[in-house]
């Protein structure tokens, strides 16, 4: 590595005499399975070997068996003598935390996840002359052949430099606009490939896009299939171009924060040679998450709150009627306000009356302190006169999902819901991912549908963070990790509550809509919370070792 390296070891760019060398190692764990390496140097993919077989460079390298544990060793090797050697600083051992995306159902603009045209770093068709627009986000033709411009770079390991690749003649299952994302791409058969890009604001987070779609002559296991590999806090994971189908159109994406020299890099290994082995490259995005992220918890009480949930315990109480054991989840009231009473043991049809199989579990371990409620898809949570009107709301919760509703059907899991506020988690479409709906009616009754872009993990912990203030409706999701995504919207005013009840966990008209997650602290009222500041810090180091197996070093 460096000014001595020949061929195509051998990178412009990392002729410097300072190095930062990160080693993303995948493995399982340590009884035997195979480990899958990388190697960056400066955020640049660096290949770790060549195949014996036609002296191909390879990015990713596969160490069949895997490690036994975590070793680590300096050796460096110099030709002058007179050179003082090589110094080693600044070393960090962590775990990748961070995981790709890959969603199904690509089959228009709509569910390309494309918006918000002021936030794209950068939009790139591959192998085309002409710009494409889609909603209002236009993707640049840079050249039938250009294979690099002035922020971004393909790069190919291979005999000769691939062609543009026609594949419009495809029945591709996509309409609209975005199958021409499609129309042509950067293609080499078995050759291990990157994408660089550059120019990215430190510090700042990211969600790069691939647009794909499954390809026949790939019908057999092994084709198609590839290890990917990131600069960026990722696991190097094994990808199935096919795995939606053929024809079927997907996106693989994930979120990650720019270095200090504003470069990000994604490369690729096919698991097998020879013939239709790899991912054309057709389309990528890259987009800054600006959202300002909401209020950390554990939040602290003010008299403009309506009720503030820590989730942390429960307390016996005597149900209207004078009975014994209802249970209710204490409402942090410590500002003077009047408390509510969060009843966990109600029925789910939200008569006050005793069901102890609807009751959340409290589980030790809160990421926010003390403890958070799991709901197991049967339990909800009744607030009596909760909610008494006006045009102002905010609401704050914390979540992490493990189920989802049937994306075919009631495609609603009511995680808040008030008469002119319901927050609900849906089904992306492929029964992995989700995204959260708001649904809010305004002063006349007609409600807005008001979705979040963002796309959300199973058990990940999240943040959720709305408000409704001079007829604009705000909502935040998100977390420091992935970073946060805004949308606007807006209302006239709010419905005065017919129904002054707030449910947790469920709909009060739908009581089958039900959340399958964890939920911790909880907070609504008129108050809108100022903007928490934040920081993110990017540790660097000479030498980086990740990985995904989960254990302290």
């Amino acid at each position: 590595i460096g000014n001595n390296a020949t061929g195509v070891f051998h990178y412009s760019e990392l002729e410097t005499n300072t190095l930062k060398i990160k080693i993303v190692v995948s493995q399982d764990d340590f009884s035997g399975s195979d480990a899958h390496i990388a190697l960056f140097v400066n955020e640049i993919p660096y290949p770790l070997y060549k195949t014996p077989v036609n002296n191909r460079p390879r990015y990713i390298y596969t160490r069949a068996g895997g490690f036994a544990n975590n070793y680590i060793s300096f050796m460096s090797g110099f030709n002058d003598t007179n050179s003082p050697g090589h110094l080693y600083d600044n070393l960090k051992i962590s775990t990748t935390e961070n995981s790709f995306d890959f969603i199904g159902g690509w089959s228009d603009d709509e569910s390309s996840l494309i918006s918000n045209p002021k936030t794209y770093s950068h939009a790139v068709n591959l192998g085309v002359n002409d710009n494409l627009l889609i909603n209002d986000v236009t993707f640049h033709g840079e050249g039938s052949n250009t294979m690099s411009g002035s922020d971004w770079k393909v790069e190919y390991f291979g005999w000769h430099p691939p062609d543009s690749q026609n594949f419009d003649l495809f029945p591709f299952n996509i309409e609209t606009n975005s199958v021409h994302l499609l129309d042509k791409a950067f293609y080499n058969g078995d050759s291990d490939s990157s994408l660089r890009l550059s120019g990215l604001r430190p510090g700042f987070p990211y969600k790069f896009t691939l647009y794909n779609v499954g390809l026949s002559g790939g019908d057999d296991a092994p084709h198609r299939r590839v290890y990917f590999a990131t600069s960026a806090d990722v696991n190097v994971e094994l990808m199935d171009a096919n795995k939606f189908g053929v024809d079927e159109g997907n996106l693989l994406t994930f979120y990650y924060i720019a270095p200090e020299n504003g470069v990000f890099s994604i490369s690729q290994t096919a698991l097998i040679t020879g013939g239709d082995a790899t991912w054309p490259w057709y389309a990528f995005s890259n987009k800054e998450i600006q959202a300002v992220p909401p209020p950390k918890p554990p939040y602290i009480d003010n008299s403009n709150n309506r009720g503030l949930l820590h989730c942390d315990e429960s307390v016996t109480v005597q149900w209207p009627n004078g009975d014994p054991d209802c249970f209710i989840t204490p409402d942090d009231n410590s500002s003077g306000r009047t408390a509510v009473s969060p009843i966990l043991n109600a029925k789910n049809n939200f008569a006050i009356e005793r069901d102890d199989s609807t009751m959340p579990t409290f589980k030790t371990g809160s990421p926010y302190s003390g403890n958070y409620l799991a709901f197991d898809g049967n339990d909800s949570i009744i607030v009596n006169n909760a909610w008494q009107g006006g045009n102002v709301m905010a609401l704050n919760l914390s979540f992490r999902f493990n189920g989802l509703p049937d994306a075919s059907g009631d495609n609603f899991a009511g995680m808040f819901w008030s008469y002119p506020v319901k927050a609900y988690l849906q089904n992306s479409g492929d029964d992995i991912h989700g995204n959260i709906l708001m649904l809010v009616y305004n002063a006349a009754g007609n409600f807005n549908y008001f979705m979040s872009s963002k796309i959300l993990s199973p058990n990940v912990w999240y943040h959720l963070s709305f408000s409704a203030l001079n007829n604009n409706l705000q909502v935040v999701v998100g977390n420091d990790k992935e970073g946060y995504m805004t949308e606007t919207s807006t209302a006239i005013g709010l419905l005065a509550p017919a129904v002054k009840d707030v449910i947790i966990g469920s709909d009060y008209f739908g009581p089958t809509r039900l959340y399958q997650g964890d939920l911790d602290e909880i907070q609504w009222g008129v108050a809108i919370p100022e903007p928490a500041t934040f920081a993110l810090l990017i540790v660097l180091g000479l030498a980086c070792l990740r990985k995904k197996y989960n254990r302290n070093f």
